[in-house]
């Protein structure tokens, strides 16, 4: 069992920003090795965001995307989830390390269907072996082996003036945080970043909410242990159909 009192933080600088990086973590391994975290995202979405929008990034684990979110939309507004609650200290220092404050807001809460309160799913599950611990692997559980107590909030609660995109991976809590975001996602239909897995009754559920709302699916087709999709209304966003369509750098599946 690991004890998280031991934990040990080392930093990197790399061509994409300054990061406080968590030991033995997952996503941390793979920026520290190559200085990127999903490659596959970061291709698109840099081709897609535009300085004035504001950004919704649900599960910002450490930051890495929150901070190219918040350096491509350097006019706008970055808001960023995370609950777990070591995580969220190590999001907030990247955040400060970019210098970055002005413009992004650091959320320590979950996005559900209803303010909750919950725990995180226990770390030692997430273990892969003694090198490789996937901090961002946990999700939000009521069950009684949970971990740290968290909270949730609904998308719509925040009331925000307008959404241009939002990147989502919460471990299966995607579907009730587009419940609880319903208002916002229909009134703003932002380009959508989502973890989904075509194997999983829930995620699959999640896809059919989304295009029931109007979108169409694009699915990256990544590892066993990566499925990603981007999702777009196509009356809104013609531009980033094209770009998807026209590359060939990623495989696509519609």
């Amino acid at each position: 069992k690991n004890n998280m009192n031991d934990i040990n933080l080392i930093f990197k600088q790399t061509d994409l920003g300054y990061f406080c990086l968590i030991e033995k973590d997952l996503i941390g391994n793979s920026i520290q090795n190559q200085g990127v975290w999903e490659p596959h995202l970061h291709y698109f979405y840099s081709q897609f965001i535009k300085p004035n929008f504001t950004v919704v990034d649900g599960g910002a684990n450490i930051g890495f995307h929150s901070v190219q979110f918040a350096k491509l939309a350097n006019e706008g507004k970055t808001y960023c989830f995370e609950p777990q609650p070591l995580i969220f200290n190590v999001l907030s220092t990247n955040i400060l390390f970019n210098g970055l404050t002005d413009i992004v807001e650091q959320c320590k809460l979950g996005l559900g269907d209803k303010k909750d309160n919950l725990k995180m799913s226990p770390l030692e599950k997430q273990v892969f072996n003694p090198n490789c611990i996937n901090w961002g692997g946990r999700g939000l559980t009521d069950s009684e082996e949970g971990e740290e107590e968290v909270q949730t909030i609904t998308l719509d609660s925040l009331n925000l003036p307008k959404l241009d995109f939002i990147k989502l991976d919460v471990q299966g809590f995607e579907y009730k945080a587009f419940i609880g975001g319903e208002g916002t996602i229909k009134s703003n239909n932002p380009i959508i970043f989502l973890e989904n897995y075509p194997t999983s009754e829930e995620d699959q559920k999640t896809l059919g909410l989304l295009e029931d709302w109007g979108y169409i699916t694009y699915r990256l087709l990544c590892t066993q242990y990566q499925e990603d999709c981007i999702l777009l209304n196509p009356e809104k966003h013609k531009e980033e159909i094209k770009i998807i369509e026209n590359q060939t750098q990623y495989k696509w599946k519609k």
